[in-house]
């Protein structure tokens, strides 16, 4: 698929595509969409510094998110207590008149959370560099390192700005395993991303 289809509008709304805070005027991944059975409210996921302005950028309010820009109703809202700075994580409420699913962009499937385990070949589907490929190298705490394959060619993007928030996967099961924060701009690719167990466990989210 073309990352130009990744700016259009989705309803429902489903993981892998492009969302905007105003706020910041960033664009950024949305990563999933959970269900919680309990209150029966729906959330998507994504890095915080997508979501929220950072600490200095004033006091601790609610965001209006859009997909794919503002000029429409917004189709969550990003409630202060709701974010996790520390991991760069959050989650925004998503409107009850929008429609969602609980898949991803040109995943087939989606599985249960799994562990982030070096070695593993992983996926992820992101607004700015759509589906790429890495094999985690490094897991320390709640850090993921993912670097791409090695056969793969040296001018390989792993992921660009505007992937924020995407989902890493295990390859062969669609298994989540991690949220990607950012990447890098020198030496070999590397993207960086936080354990998917503690993203869910910060923002009090369901293990799904």
């Amino acid at each position: 698929m073309s990352t130009r289809n990744r700016r259009m509008t989705y309803r429902p709304l489903i993981g892998g595509i492009g969302i905007f805070n105003p706020a910041i005027r960033r664009i950024g991944t949305l990563g999933m969409i959970v269900h919680d059975p309990v209150s029966d409210k729906r959330w998507m996921i994504s890095a915080s510094h997508v979501l929220v302005p950072g600490p200095s950028d004033g006091d601790a309010a609610s965001y209006e998110i859009f997909q794919p820009i503002d000029g429409m109703p917004p189709v969550a809202m990003q409630h202060p207590e709701m974010v996790d700075l520390n991991l760069d994580c959050a989650a925004a409420l998503i409107e009850p008149t929008i429609q969602s699913e609980e898949s991803i962009v040109e995943i087939p499937f989606l599985n249960s959370l799994a562990v982030a385990v070096e070695g593993v070949r992983v996926i992820k589907s992101g607004y700015a560099t759509g589906v790429t490929e890495g094999i985690i190298r490094r897991v320390n705490g709640d850090q993921v390192e993912i670097e791409s394959p090695p056969t793969y060619p040296v001018e390989y993007e792993l992921s660009e700005q505007g992937d924020s928030g995407a989902i890493w996967l295990e390859r062969s099961t669609c298994s989540p395993v991690a949220m990607h924060v950012r990447g890098n701009t020198t030496g070999v690719e590397r993207a960086y991303a936080i354990r998917i167990q503690a993203v869910f466990n910060a923002l009090d989210l369901p293990l799904v």
